[in-house]
């Protein structure tokens, strides 16, 4: 059982930026843009897919993706969201506020609650196994909440925009302690290294 009221919110592109996080959090910034912890998700795959933006998708894919994806795993930043912020930043991931429960699938219904319906993500709640605290007490694995395109899950070129955002949250974040042998590994065969 975490310590947090709330689960934690798994950031794995942009929103590694806690500089990011602060401008779109704007009820509470201070504690939905302040970093926890870093954490890994095993047996999940990163990658920017063909709407051009970072997603995850389980090693196999979805059923619609080439069965030999097998990634080694994401990392990304922990953020403790206010109820408010979580709602701001549901419309950041275009989170379709009228999706119905979730169909009868192999997800149980903790973990993938809805359909993605007509968002660009839907929200998922996977345990992680935190690597390394930065503020609060974070127990060493939590319940948290991941934004995943369900359906978008073709390898893409990233916008060029994008790439300026991803490349501040990556500088952040190893800052912080995401393991740049991973950012150089799977990342950045999608995020060139450029200012």
């Amino acid at each position: 059982m975490s310590s947090y009221s709330r689960p934690l919110y798994f950031a794995y592109g942009s929103n590694f930026s806690h500089t990011q996080m602060k401008s779109r959090c704007t009820h509470n910034p201070e504690q939905s843009g302040r970093p926890v912890a870093i954490a890994y998700l095993p047996n999940w795959t990163w990658l920017i897919n063909q709407r051009r933006y970072a997603t995850i998708m389980p090693d196999g894919g979805f059923g619609t993706a080439p069965k030999s994806y097998r990634g080694s795993g994401v990392y990304g930043v922990l953020y403790e969201m206010t109820e408010e912020d979580e709602k701001l930043l549901d419309g950041y991931e275009d989170v379709d506020v009228n999706r119905r429960p979730a169909e009868l699938s192999v997800w149980p219904d903790d973990v993938r609650p809805t359909e993605q319906g007509s968002g660009d993500y839907n929200k998922w709640y996977l345990d992680v196994r935190v690597i390394k605290k930065i503020y609060g007490e974070p127990k060493d694995v939590e319940r948290v909440l991941v934004y995943v395109d369900e359906l978008m899950v073709e390898p893409g070129e990233p916008y060029e925009e994008y790439i300026g955002r991803m490349n501040r949250g990556i500088r952040e974040s190893v800052q912080l302690g995401l393991p740049q042998e991973w950012v150089d590994e799977v990342v950045r065969k999608y995020i060139p290294a450029k200012e």
